[in-house]
C-alpha cells in the first residue's frame, strides 16, 4: 500500500515461516492482485482497486456509502410525475422515484438514463442533474447508522416508450404532484420534487439525517 515495489525479503513478515508466506503471496499473484517484475513484487491495477477500499491502519475493508442515481420522470404535456412504490427492503412500500446504484466506471448521466429505462421502459430526451444529497439513516431505538447513501437526482423530460407498470423493483405510476400528499412517501419527497421541478439552473446540495423506527420513517433533519 505504501510502496511502489518490494523484494520478497522486504515484505516477508518474520512472524510466519517463509514457505507459508510465499504460498499466500503466490495466491495473491494467482488472483492477479500482485505481480512479480524481475525480483520485485508490486500491485496490479486490480490490487490497487482492492486496497483503495481498505483502512491502512487496521487493514480491513471500510464500510462505504452507497452511491445512487434517482430520476424523476416528468410528462410536461399532462403535468404528471412518475413515481415508484418500492417492493423490496430497505424502505419497502415507500413511494419515491426510480433509481439505482452507480456501477463502477459509469458516467452519471448514462447511469441515470439506463436505470430509468430499465425500471420504467421509458426513454428520456433530456436528463438534467439538479440535486446532490448525502443522506444518513439512523435507527431510533439502537442509534445505529443503518443506511448511508450519496444521491444524484436527475429530472427526465421528453419521455417516450411504453411504461412498465410493475417489475421486481416496484410499481410505477404517473400522478399529479398534488396527489402525492396522500401517499406513504420518503420523508424528503416534497423537498426533492420541488428542487427537481424548479426552474433553478444551479445544482443544489443537501445533507440530511433520516430516522426510522420499526421500518418506518419518523422524521428527517435537513442540515
Amino acid at each position: 500500500m505504501y510502496n511502489e515495489s518490494l523484494r520478497f525479503n522486504e515484505i516477508l513478515d518474520k512472524a510466519f515461516p517463509s514457505n507459508k508466506f510465499d504460498y499466500h503471496l503466490k495466491l495473491l499473484q494467482k488472483e492477479n492482485l500482485v505481480v512479480k517484475n524481475d525480483d520485485k513484487y508490486c500491485l496490479t491495477s486490480k490490487g490497487v482497486q482492492v486496497i483503495s477500499s481498505m483502512d491502512g491502519v487496521v487493514i480491513e475493508e471500510k464500510r462505504k456509502p452507497i452511491t445512487c442515481v434517482f430520476v424523476l420522470g416528468y410528462d410536461e404535456v399532462n403535468d404528471l410525475i412518475l413515481v415508484n412504490k418500492r417492493k423490496k427492503q430497505p424502505f419497502m412500500n415507500f413511494v419515491g422515484i426510480p433509481g439505482g446504484k452507480v456501477e463502477y466506471g459509469h458516467s452519471l448521466p448514462r447511469q441515470a438514463r439506463e436505470e430509468f429505462f430499465e425500471e420504467t421502459g421509458l426513454s428520456a430526451e433530456n436528463v438534467e442533474l439538479k440535486l446532490v444529497t448525502n443522506y444518513r439513516t439512523v435507527d431510533e431505538d439502537s442509534g445505529e447508522l443503518t443506511h448511508h447513501v450519496v444521491g444524484f437526482f436527475f429530472l427526465a423530460t421528453g419521455l417516450s416508450g411504453d411504461l412498465v407498470k410493475e417489475n421486481r423493483e416496484g410499481h410505477n405510476v404517473f400522478i399529479k404532484l398534488s396527489d402525492a400528499s396522500s401517499l406513504e412517501k420518503y420523508p424528503d419527497f416534497d423537498f426533492f420534487t420541488e428542487v427537481l421541478l424548479s426552474d433553478n439552473k444551479n445544482i443544489v446540495f443537501q445533507e440530511a439525517d433520516r430516522y426510522v423506527k420499526d421500518g418506518k420513517f419518523t422524521k428527517i433533519d435537513f442540515l
